[in-house]
């Protein structure tokens, strides 16, 4: 049980009317008319309610601070995640042997229905359709893509801060499309183009996102990213320790990370959007928003992966648990908790191999259990293939990676999805016949 926290201000409106009555007898012993009709009541009573809600707010304050706590720990909310789906374009008649070319970020939707707008989905990377062939797949997401914004200009300071105009970003996708920050490079600085990005007659470097400034490692070009407020945090400076154990004179940038120099521009390319509404059903993103002559497209497979995002309370209750993890997995429960935080990820059950007689010493199994949106469910109902289809590639290599970071060394981590039997609760289904043996 939590401590209880003590109330600042416990009095209530008919407490405070009462004090304020008693306070007039003592004092003004001729005003003898206390009742409500009495204009002087009618004013002590206002003043007595709005005195509660006072109180009401002062006693909000122990929740202010166990927010505030939250923040020094680290613990942020979590961004709405992007459905994906395998969108399939197919020639007409007309097309036939011509070659198409289906540009990235080619948006497309699904009929409108009078019930809001439609989701709308973008394909993450060009297609091209041969004369002799008649159709071809490509993935897309939903989402709306903002390219190269320019969110502010370094100023060689440390602690710089800048955000994207339209937050929240979604979650990471694993394919490095959903967050992009470059700054732009001076002449005189080196390039390494494998990390670079032209955009309107300058070359930016692209820097790498990191969830705190320590161990950076050799790549010193980083930053921080709050996705739900799209707040970019490059790296802060401190007065730190020396070996002595003395507090330095002189603050030094966290990392010793690189910062952005004066005067160059910052741009952002991102996603933003998401949530659970793009967890359409099969066959219905059939309109393309960006006409292509002699194409017709369509989504066999129903898209998954939308996420809401987390919301305030929810964050209240799952930052406590991020305590006992510590950034690494060393429990059974600590190997689950770390998969069931990847989008996509219902459940999660760990076990090690050393149970088993036969089994690897210093190897952990995970197995998943994908995340069914609402409206996948048929009668309170969930089909083998409704669960396969949400099994994806991305998710498994997302808990993959978070699992191999944080697991101890010289541990063996493998994470898969689980395999199902199907099962009845037809009671009707014909039972087989004894034979009469034992």
């Amino acid at each position: 049980m939590p401590l209880p926290l003590p109330k600042l201000d416990d009095r209530t409106f008919a407490q405070l009317v009462e004090e304020a009555k008693a306070r007039l007898r003592a004092t003004t012993p001729e005003w003898t008319d206390v009742s409500p009709s009495d204009p002087g009541i009618v004013l002590l009573e206002l003043y007595a309610f709005l005195t509660e809600t006072m109180i009401a707010r002062l006693n909000r304050l122990p929740d202010k601070a166990y927010i505030a706590f939250l923040n020094l720990l680290g613990v942020t909310l979590q961004p709405p995640a992007a459905a994906h789906v395998a969108l399939v374009f197919t020639k007409t008649a007309q097309m036939a042997r011509r070659v198409v070319e289906i540009p990235v970020g080619t948006r497309v939707t699904a009929k409108s229905t009078g019930a809001g707008e439609p989701p709308i989905f973008i394909t993450n990377e060009v297609l091209r359709i041969g004369g002799n062939e008649t159709e071809g797949r490509v993935t897309a997401v939903h989402a709306r893509q903002i390219d190269g914004e320019l969110v502010g200009v370094g100023r060689g300071e440390a602690g710089l801060t800048v955000q994207v105009r339209s937050a929240p970003i979604i979650a990471p996708t694993g394919d490095g499309r959903d967050l992009v920050v470059g700054v732009e490079i001076g002449g005189n600085e080196t390039r390494e183009r494998l990390r670079e990005r032209e955009f309107d007659g300058a070359t930016y470097r692209i820097w790498r996102e990191v969830e705190h400034f320590s161990e950076l490692g050799d790549d010193r070009y980083v930053y921080k990213v709050d996705r739900i407020s799209g707040v970019i945090q490059f790296a802060p400076a401190a007065r730190l320790l020396d070996f002595e154990g003395m507090l330095a004179e002189t603050p030094e940038i966290l990392g010793d990370a690189e910062l952005p120099q004066l005067d160059r521009r910052i741009r952002v390319w991102y996603r933003t959007g998401g949530g659970v509404e793009g967890n359409i059903p099969a066959n219905t993103l059939t309109v393309l928003k960006d006409p292509i002559v002699g194409v017709e497209v369509t989504n066999p497979e129903a898209a998954t992966g939308g996420r809401s995002a987390e919301t305030l309370a929810n964050a209240r209750i799952r930052g406590p648990r991020e305590l006992h993890a510590l950034e690494r997995a060393v429990t059974v429960r600590d190997f689950e908790g770390l998969a069931r935080k990847t989008p996509g990820v219902a459940r999660a059950k760990a076990f090690t191999e050393a149970e088993w007689s036969y089994g690897r010493r210093g190897a952990v199994d995970v197995l998943l259990v994908p995340d069914i949106a609402e409206e996948q469910w048929a009668d309170g109902k969930l089909s083998l293939e409704t669960l396969q289809a949400n099994q994806t590639a991305l998710a498994l290599e997302q808990v993959q990676e978070a699992l191999q970071e944080r697991k101890p060394a010289g541990t063996i981590c493998q994470a898969d999805w689980t395999r199902y039997i199907t099962v009845s609760d037809d009671h009707r289904a014909p039972r087989r016949k004894s034979t009469g043996s034992p």
